[in-house]
């Protein structure tokens, strides 16, 4: 894979080394999609929450359905704009655990809350070997593209906000290479966060 290991180095928030459970901010480098090739695994999205006050209760209240929402609308954006790499999707990831029942964690099970930080910080156990080893049989590759939180509120304006953390997990180095919040507004959630998947690829390289 065209990726080199030092971009990790690269990509790093000035010493960030510590988990810490707060979202990151806007990130010091954009999106290395451009640089991505091969097989990389797309996780599902495991947490979200909804600030009761927006009146979006009743379209989100299928939390499931919601969730697998969300992670089709991330793999489309990435399978249109980041067509050299082969995303491999949470269905996928599904599919692999459910195949070795017993030895691998299956992914809507994985505490990947804890991806909400910063690059550079180290990914702990038994997340990183769940990842590591899931990853390796449905994907074959190094890296994971998580999103690690969603929540949707209110902005100062009173508009409706998605914000989605995205991680981009080294497994094999046990770091999060890259993180970023997206954020977006919209009259409805999906307009949200659709408005937030964008900021992924408008803030890629050029």
């Amino acid at each position: 894979m065209r990726y080199p290991i030092l971009l990790l180095g690269l990509l790093a928030t000035a010493g960030c080394t510590k988990t810490e459970m707060r979202a990151p901010p806007a990130p010091v480098a954009p999106f290395p999609g451009d640089l991505l090739t091969g097989r990389i695994a797309v996780y599902p999205l495991n947490n979200m929450s909804v600030d009761s006050t927006l009146g979006w209760n009743e379209a989100l209240a299928d939390r499931a359905q919601v969730r697998g929402r969300v992670d089709s609308m991330l793999v489309a954006v990435l399978n249109d704009r980041f067509s050299q790499v082969l995303w491999v999707t949470p269905a996928a990831l599904r599919l692999a655990a459910a195949q070795a029942p017993g030895r691998l964690t299956e992914p809507d099970r994985m505490p990947t809350l804890l991806l909400q930080t910063h690059a550079l910080t180290t990914i702990a156990d038994p997340l990183a070997s769940q990842m590591r080893e899931l990853t390796a049989v449905a994907a074959g590759g190094r890296f994971a593209l998580v999103p690690a939180n969603l929540w949707f509120a209110r902005d100062r304006q009173g508009r409706g906000t998605a914000n989605l953390v995205v991680a981009l997990a080294d497994i094999r180095l046990r770091a999060v290479g890259w993180s970023a919040t997206l954020s977006g507004a919209g009259d409805t959630p999906w307009e949200a966060l659709d408005a937030a998947l964008r900021k992924l690829t408008a803030m890629e390289r050029r």
